[in-house]
């Protein structure tokens, strides 16, 4: 049975003075803070979860007096997602509004720096007449809940679901944060532009209205989100107060069918995305691509799948909905009109009723009128091509492509470009917009970022202050400078990067005035204290060795210490002959616990495993620690070798020459030891100083 018309609502417009002034009064009540505590938050999202389900009966009724839509597409793809958007937000709102650790930096970890989450102000939300409840409601709760104050600007076209909102706000919500504001043209270019400056203004429409609504805020900077439909898929980045906001505005949806596919399966899936809510959804498949060779048998499925869904036909139907205007139904009748393909099934309309039928239409040429702009309508294209690669689409706001083969997938996914892409179904995304659940809060949520800078930092920061050194731009590069991301491909952990900052200040405290003194004289000489000051330490696992040098015997390379799965075996480098984890280098010097004590590596094209594990070999055959640079070496490491000599379990310069021979010294002196200061204890902590020259 056709849907009754019931008498038309006069709406009463608000002023243009009107709309100044509930602006005026929701700014001094969001500067009030009430709106920003969860506790009301919470209250308010209760309340608005309740005027949905208190109400379905009373939206039913007001959708279908408005434009003819069945009570349970009402249910179904608005009421019960407004309704599970407010529980969900009501749910969660105290976790999403807890401030967020800021993503770890070794230069600004000490800051504690926070992201904190702040309301944006006053919000305005401009609805559109496709889904009139849910593009205004939806977005509420993500507005409600990040503590904004919200106006509503529901369409001009819906009279009865406006005029029930204003009497469902006024009883569930607070006035004073929550209101409809009902108008036309004027009064929506009025409401969005920045003279009233609301922050942000979302819309969700036509591209027609999304340019108005653009062009106002546009004026006076105010932070912008647009969903609308148009011809081509494209961006607007307005750049805005603190931010960047991306308006969307989407267009034509192809539908790409594999020929291998169940063609009648696709054919159901698809009819149901083009004629639910009779075509009128921006995701909605606007005109289909399908090798010329199975046309015959989409066509046939097609009208097998619409007589399933209408059999006592659309006009009569109480499943199927009516256009939203007049002015819609004659755009949509005249391209229908304009099509030089054959409409295969539909077809029949109804002016009285705005009522287009379910149509399909085969052998429609690229440039046909159904091709030049979205539809926006109960009417399908069926457009032949030869082959998938023919059926590729310009930026849609969504591709639908009904294939089972995973090799297809991948290809299709990589060469074509869309706001969301489907496989074998239609419409099913349909309520996780940007202004939806956790989105929609953060759409509405100033992300303001926080520093607490502690005295005690000024122990290296204070070398940012003029005058101007050398040795402060060094100590200002170590902290600053950012890790770069090795050659090789090998990623350095978190942890390896904090181990190498603490490194660095310990190291800029056993330099200091203080304890510089008494740093030994090799120490010095081997490395001027304005290097260690300059470059980081590292850990030995920058080169993959799996022990510390301290067990790198002075024979070939072999390992020592007690490890009965690596007794005679070559060092265990990963792979000696490929390149060093290690940023790349031509020259490094590595400063190790024990002899040779210091080793040079050189390579004009990189530094690679094998020239380290070379030459600490070559080093500890053919250039033995001598007497004097045995009694040079700090007296710490004197007594540690000394004890690593005895021990026939631990690292050092003993050897391990098997189950028959045993360990074996080297013949170092073990008498030679003494204790020193804690100065030394603190550079014997690190088993490797590089330095890059």
């Amino acid at each position: 049975m056709a849907p009754v018309k019931m008498s038309p609502v006069c709406l009463e417009y608000a002023s243009l003075d009107e709309i100044v002034s509930i602006h005026g009064s929701f700014q001094a009540e969001f500067r009030r803070g009430r709106s920003r505590d969860v506790a009301f938050r919470k209250k308010q999202l209760s309340q608005l979860a309740y005027m949905i389900k208190d109400n379905l009966t009373l939206f039913q009724d007001a959708l279908k007096q408005d434009m003819g839509k069945p009570p349970f597409e009402v249910f179904l793809h608005e009421m019960a997602e407004c309704l599970s958007g407010a529980v969900d937000a009501y749910n969660n709102v105290e976790k999403w509004a807890k401030d967020e650790k800021a993503p770890f930096r070794a230069d600004t970890a000490i800051l504690r720096p926070k992201v904190r989450k702040e309301p944006k102000g006053v919000v305005l939300i401009i609805g559109a007449y496709n889904y009139p409840a849910f593009l205004v409601l939806a977005p509420l709760a993500g507005a409600m809940a990040a503590g904004n104050a919200v106006v509503i600007k529901p369409s001009e076209t819906t009279p009865a679901l406006s005029s029930l909102l204003v009497e469902l706000f006024a009883n569930y919500l607070d006035p004073s944060l929550y209101r409809i504001v009902n108008g036309g043209i004027p009064e929506t270019t009025k409401s969005s532009n920045g003279i009233i400056c609301f922050t942000p203004v979302l819309y969700t429409g036509s591209a027609r209205v999304g340019r108005i609504v653009a062009a106002a805020a546009a004026k006076h900077l105010t932070p912008l989100t647009l969903e609308a439909s148009s011809l081509i898929f494209y961006q607007i980045l307005i750049f805005l107060i603190n931010q960047l906001c991306v308006s969307q505005l989407g267009g034509k949806n192809p539908v790409i069918v594999d020929a291998k596919y169940d063609i009648k399966l696709a054919a159901k899936r698809i009819a149901w995305g083009r004629f639910v809510n009779a075509g009128q959804t921006c995701i909605a498949p606007d005109y289909v691509l399908v090798p010329i060779e199975v046309q015959d048998e989409l066509v046939a499925a097609f009208k097998e799948a619409s007589n399933s869904f209408f059999p006592e036909g659309a006009l009569e139907s109480a499943s199927y909905a009516r256009i939203g205007s007049e002015m819609h139904f004659k755009r949509i009748k005249a391209l229908l009109e304009g099509t030089r393909g054959v409409v295969v099934s539909g077809g029949e309309t109804d002016e009285a009723q705005f009522f287009i039928a379910p149509t399909v239409v085969r052998d429609v040429p690229q440039d046909d009128s159904l091709m030049s702009e979205e539809i926006f309508g109960p009417v399908l294209p069926i457009v032949p091509v030869k082959d998938i690669d023919e059926a590729i689409a310009d930026r849609p706001l969504t591709s639908y492509f009904f294939t089972s083969d995973s090799a297809l997938q991948k290809k299709l996914l990589n060469t074509t470009q869309s706001g969301a892409a489907v496989f074998n179904d239609t419409l099913l995304h349909a309520a996780d917009g940007q202004h939806t659940g956790k989105w929609g809060f953060d759409i509405f949520t100033h992300f303001r970022a926080t520093l607490d800078s502690p005295r005690w930092v000024e122990f290296v920061m204070n070398n940012r202050y003029p005058p101007y050194t050398e040795e402060k731009e060094n100590i200002m590069k170590l902290v600053r400078l950012p890790g770069m991301p090795p050659r090789t491909g090998v990623q350095r952990s978190v942890l390896w990067r904090i181990r190498t900052w603490v490194s660095a200040l310990v190291s800029r405290y056993i330099l200091s005035s203080r304890t510089r003194t008494k740093v030994s004289t090799l120490s010095s000489t081997l490395f001027p204290v304005r290097w260690i000051a300059q470059l980081p330490l590292v850990c030995l696992t920058d080169i993959d060795l799996n022990r510390p040098p301290s067990v790198v015997a002075r024979n070939a390379g072999r390992a020592t210490g007690y490890n009965a799965d690596a007794q005679d075996r070559d060092l265990e480098f990963t792979a000696k002959d490929d390149a060093a984890t290690l940023p790349r280098v031509t020259e490094l010097i590595i400063i190790t616990h024990h002899s040779p004590w210091c080793v040079i590596v050189k390579n004009p094209q990189g530094v690679t495993l094998g020239d380290i594990c070379g030459k600490i070999w070559r080093e500890y055959i053919e250039h033995p620690l001598t007497e004097d640079e045995f009694v040079a070496i700090p007296p710490q490491v004197q007594e540690r070798i000394k004890r690593a000599a005895f021990s026939r379990e631990s690292g050092g310069p003993a050897r391990y020459m098997g189950a028959a021979s045993g360990w074996s010294l080297e013949g170092f002196p073990v008498n030679r030891c003494k204790r020193v200061g804690k100065s030394h204890q603190f550079i014997n902590y690190f088993c490797f100083l590089v330095l890059f020259l």
